[in-house]
C-alpha cells in the first residue's frame, strides 16, 4: 500500500515537470506578448505626444507671424518633436519644406517620410469650412489667414436691374483691419437666383460694365445730393478685357476676373483688395417676357452668391432685402474704409461702396446686398509619422522583428485668442507639389 502511494505520488511528480517543460515556451512567448503590447502601446502614445508638442509649436509660431513663409515654424515644430523621446530616442521629423514646387504653404511632400531618421514631417495648411459634408476639412493648398477682408454685393435698381447706366449691381473688395493678405484675390463670383426648388428667376440678355470711370459723375451709383460721387469701377486697368460675364444655367450669372497681361504704367493682378466694379444685368420671372425683378426681390428670393479667392477659399452669403430709406442717406456724403483710397459712405447703414436705396419708400427701396467675409481660413499644422520599433522582449524566434508604430495630429491657430488647439477633422485634402 505504502509502494503504490510512493509510485502514484512519483509518477504526478513526473508529470507536473512534463506539463511545465511543455508550457513553459508557451508562457514565455504569451509573456513575450504581454511586454511588447505595452511597449507598443508606450511608444504610440509618446509619440503621439511628440507630434502634439511639434504641430502646436509650429502653427502657433506661424499664426504669430501672420502667415507668409513656413521655414521657421517648420524648423520650430521640428525642434519641439526632437524635445520629446520615444522608447529612450529622440524623435526626429523633416520639416519638408519646399519654397520652389511646395504650393501655397511650401509642403514638399504629402505623405510620410520613413526611416531612417526623419521617420516624419509637417504639413502646413489652412481649416476651411465651406463644404456642408465635411464642415472641418484640412486643405494643404489653401492659404491660410486670420484677416478676412469682407466682399460687399448689392442689387440696387428699381423696376430693372439693367438700365443705360449698367450700374444695378455692384461688387466691392473691401480692406478690413487687421489687414487682408497681400495679393489676395477674387478670382469668381457666382450669382444664383434660383438656389431653391420651385423658384422661376432667370437672368436675361448680356450683362455689361459700367463705364463710368471717374469720380464726380452725375450718374455714378454711389453718390449724394451735392455732386459728390465716386465711380463705378475702380482699380482695373483693362477692364472691359479682365472681367468676363456667363450666363449658364439660366438662373446663375457667373462673372469671372482677369490680370491684365499689358498694363500701362503698372501692373495689375485682377480683382483686388480695394477694387470695385459695377454693372446691369436683367433679371425675370420665367417664363421670359414676364414681370422683370427688382433689387427688393433678389433679396426676397434670397439670391445666393458665392466668392471663390486666389488662395483657394470660397465664401457664400445670400442677399437680403433691407427696409433703410433714401430719406435717411447720408448728405454730403461721408469717406470712409481702410483703403489709401477711401470709399464713399452715402447709405444710412454707413457701408462704405454701398448706393442710397433708390426710392425713398422703406418697404419697397429698390435694394439688397450681403457682406460676405472673403478669404478666411484657419492656420493649421498637421504632423505626421511612422516609426521603426524593436520589440522588448524576443524569445523563442518570435517577435524578433520591428514593428511600426505611427501617429498624426492636427493644431489649428485660434486668431482671437491668439492660442493653439488640437483639432480632429472631417476631412484631410493635401495635393501634391
Amino acid at each position: 500500500m505504502i509502494r503504490q502511494t510512493h509510485l502514484t505520488m512519483s509518477h504526478r511528480r513526473g508529470s507536473a515537470t512534463i506539463w511545465l517543460l511543455v508550457t513553459l515556451p508557451v508562457l514565455l512567448i504569451l509573456f513575450c506578448f504581454v511586454i511588447n503590447i505595452a511597449q507598443q502601446w508606450l511608444a504610440r502614445v509618446e509619440l503621439e505626444n511628440a507630434l502634439e508638442a511639434a504641430a502646436l509649436a509650429a502653427v502657433k509660431e506661424w499664426g504669430d507671424a501672420g502667415g507668409g513663409d513656413t521655414l521657421i515654424p517648420r524648423e520650430v515644430g521640428v525642434e519641439y518633436a526632437n524635445l520629446n523621446r520615444m522608447r529612450g530616442f529622440r524623435v526626429h521629423i523633416a520639416d519638408n519644406y519646399d519654397p520652389v514646387t511646395g504650393g501655397v504653404n511650401q509642403n514638399k511632400l504629402c505623405d510620410v517620410v520613413k526611416g531612417p531618421p526623419p521617420d516624419g514631417n509637417l504639413i502646413f495648411g489652412a481649416i476651411t469650412h465651406d463644404d456642408p459634408d465635411f464642415p472641418i476639412t484640412f486643405n494643404a493648398g489653401v492659404q491660410p489667414s486670420c484677416a478676412a477682408g469682407q466682399v460687399l454685393v448689392d442689387a440696387s435698381g428699381e423696376g430693372n436691374l439693367q438700365t443705360d447706366h449698367n450700374s444695378e449691381w455692384g461688387i466691392a473688395f473691401q480692406q478690413t483691419d487687421p489687414p487682408a493678405p497681400a495679393g489676395l484675390l477674387i478670382t469668381k463670383v457666382e450669382i444664383n437666383v434660383r438656389p431653391n426648388p420651385g423658384d422661376t428667376a432667370i437672368f436675361f440678355g448680356t450683362p455689361l460694365l459700367s463705364d463710368n470711370f471717374v469720380d464726380g459723375l452725375a450718374d455714378n451709383a454711389v453718390r449724394d445730393n451735392s455732386g459728390n460721387s465716386q465711380a463705378d469701377v475702380k482699380g482695373f486697368t483693362d477692364p472691359a478685357n479682365q472681367i468676363q460675364f456667363t450666363i449658364g444655367p439660366a438662373w446663375i450669372l457667373t462673372i469671372e476676373f482677369f490680370p491684365d497681361a499689358n498694363p500701362v504704367g503698372g501692373t495689375d493682378a485682377g480683382f483686388e483688395i480695394c477694387d470695385r466694379m459695377r454693372f446691369g444685368a436683367e433679371v425675370h420671372e420665367r417664363p421670359v417676357g414676364n414681370a422683370q425683378i427688382d433689387g427688393d426681390e433678389i433679396g426676397e428670393i434670397p439670391a445666393l452668391v458665392t466668392v471663390y479667392f486666389s488662395n483657394g477659399t470660397t465664401a457664400t452669403g445670400t442677399m437680403f432685402d433691407n427696409t433703410e430709406s433714401k430719406n435717411d442717406c447720408i448728405d454730403p456724403a461721408e469717406t470712409g474704409g481702410f483703403c489709401s483710397d477711401p470709399s464713399l459712405i452715402v447709405h444710412p447703414t454707413r457701408i462704405p461702396d454701398l448706393p442710397c436705396p433708390p426710392t425713398a419708400a422703406a418697404n419697397n427701396n429698390g435694394q439688397s446686398y450681403v457682406l460676405i467675409g472673403a478669404g478666411f481660413a484657419e492656420f493649421a499644422v498637421r504632423a505626421q509619422a511612422t516609426v521603426n520599433v524593436s520589440p522588448l522582449c524576443r524569445c523563442l524566434c518570435a517577435f524578433n522583428d520591428d514593428y511600426c508604430v505611427s501617429g498624426k495630429t492636427i493644431a489649428v491657430y485660434d486668431c482671437v485668442t491668439r492660442r493653439p488647439k488640437l483639432i480632429r477633422v472631417d476631412r484631410f485634402i493635401c495635393p501634391g507639389p
